[in-house]
């Protein structure tokens, strides 16, 4: 979303607005300020974003107030999240499969070439009940086997191996830092026990700019990672959306 200021007040503009209002005024002076407000890895693609910007000296540059990003891993993934996201759709794909093969008919399973090959009659004595179930039970595993495939997490690993680039990580924060741009990352915290749980991998030493955001309603990392801007997942989500708008304030103020 893109926001216009007038005096005080942030006030949220369309598209149209934002290109009307740039049309009107040269690029060169600065009409729209702009907050990127980034979840995730969009958060990566917004500091890549502003780098280029300054980089390529586009008036645009001037006009961003600063990046605010939630749960972005700008160090990484925390290994043990790979791991346990991982193995735990792995052994779900393996357990729906396993229950229902005996029920699946061969032509199901093979492919268009080969399914009327090995396509066969129904057993004996199984009926038209026993042969209906047998389909259906087929098509929910591979329906199963399908959804898990295409699991928004599991893509997401795959998608984003700029994560495993730790010293191009490190790199793209330094270059951030170096231009002096405001940026703070809130970041969700898990506790187990004694033990507390990242999604994203922490600098050892973190100022202001790194804020803490416990959940205590999710069951894992990803858990905490996906329902951030949902009040039922989140407890703290009213304190998250509280300490954002006071830091897009306090930006708006000082500019």
């Amino acid at each position: 979303m893109v926001f216009s200021l007038q005096g005080h007040k942030l006030i949220p503009r369309h598209t149209e607005q934002v290109n009307a209002i740039e049309v009107a005024n040269p690029p060169h002076i600065a009409t729209v300020k702009t907050i990127l407000i980034c979840h995730s890895m969009g958060g990566i693609v917004a500091v890549d974003s502003v780098l280029s910007m300054s980089f390529d000296r586009d008036p645009l540059f001037s006009t961003v107030l600063g990046i605010m990003a939630y749960d972005t891993p700008y160090f990484g993934l925390n290994p043990p999240v790979i791991h346990r996201s991982i193995s735990t759709r792995v052994n779900t794909i393996s357990n729906a499969y396993n229950t229902a093969k005996d029920w699946i008919p061969a032509s199901l399973l093979a492919s268009k070439s080969t399914a009327l090959a090995t396509a066969q009659p129904p057993k004996k004595g199984w009926g038209l009940g026993k042969t209906m179930a047998a389909v259906t039970a087929g098509v929910a595993a591979v329906g199963a086997m399908t959804y898990f495939a295409k699991d928004p997490v599991v893509n997401h690993l795959q998608f984003v191996s700029v994560l495993y680039k730790s010293e191009d990580l490190v790199r793209r924060m330094r270059k951030l830092t170096d231009l002096d741009v405001r940026f703070v990352c809130f970041y969700t915290v898990i506790r187990e026990e004694k033990e507390e749980r990242t999604f994203c991998l922490l600098p050892e030493k973190r100022d202001e700019r790194w804020i803490r955001q416990e959940n205590g309603l999710a069951k894992d990392e990803v858990e905490a990672h996906c329902g951030m801007f949902l009040r039922a997942a989140n407890d703290r989500y009213e304190e998250m959306c509280h300490r954002s708008l006071g830091i897009i304030r306090d930006w708006i103020q000082r500019d």
